[in-house]
């Protein structure tokens, strides 16, 4: 029994096989996902530098302490200008909900790690110096 052809033209149907389908749909699945975990690691960068630079650093000289958590970092952000970098590193905290996890502590130097609790964040190591009201930091993944 032959095979009606509803092409008008009557030429053959190029047929694609359902696994180049697949493997096409995997590789753009893929790509989707690396660059979703790239920009995650964009804004943990950003969020880092940020804690490393600004909020440790002021934490100690604002109350002679090093911050113990990251709980003030809303209401240290939504007191500075200019507000959209601000906004920024505000969505990143309300949405990795990092946690700040000391491991040494002086007057001059901390310690410590940064984990970000988001699906696929990272965890980072901080060591920031205070010296004569400048900071010094070094990140290591």
């Amino acid at each position: 029994m032959r095979r009606f052809d509803f092409t008008e033209t009557g030429r053959r149907r190029i047929r694609v096989p359902r696994v180049a389908i697949a493997v096409t749909l995997m590789a753009v699945a893929g790509l989707i996902i690396g660059l979703f975990l790239a920009q995650r690691r964009v804004d943990e960068a950003r969020y880092l530098l940020y804690v490393e630079h600004t909020y440790l650093p002021e934490g100690i000289r604002k109350s002679g302490n090093w911050p113990s958590s990251l709980d003030g970092v809303p209401e240290d952000l939504n007191g500075r200008t200019p507000r959209s970098p601000n906004e920024m590193l505000l969505a990143i905290h309300m949405a990795a909900h990092p946690v700040l996890q000391a491991e040494s502590a002086d007057s001059r130097k901390f310690e410590g790690k940064v984990r970000f609790r988001w699906v696929f964040g990272g965890t980072y190591r901080l060591r920031t110096r205070v010296d004569n009201g400048e900071s010094e930091s070094h990140r290591a993944p």
